[in-house]
């Protein structure tokens, strides 16, 4: 059986002076992380693999078939 003293502690966690803090989120800085580490990468090999096959067979497969 908890003690009524643990209860209280786990009450304040996630507070600040009796003030609730916002829960955990992703800031703009992550978001940029995220779309400069993954989405960066897998976009210009797309668009390479693309260029490839334009190139090569002459077929127009996705973005390049645009301009």
């Amino acid at each position: 059986m908890k003690s009524a003293a643990k209860t209280d502690d786990e009450s304040r966690k996630g507070s600040v002076m009796g003030w609730r803090l916002p829960g955990e989120r992703l800031t703009p800085a992550g978001w940029a992380l995220i779309f400069a580490v993954f989405l960066l990468p897998v976009l210009t090999l797309g668009l390479l693999l693309d260029l490839l096959a334009q190139i090569a067979f002459g077929w127009c497969l996705g973005v390049w078939c645009w301009f």
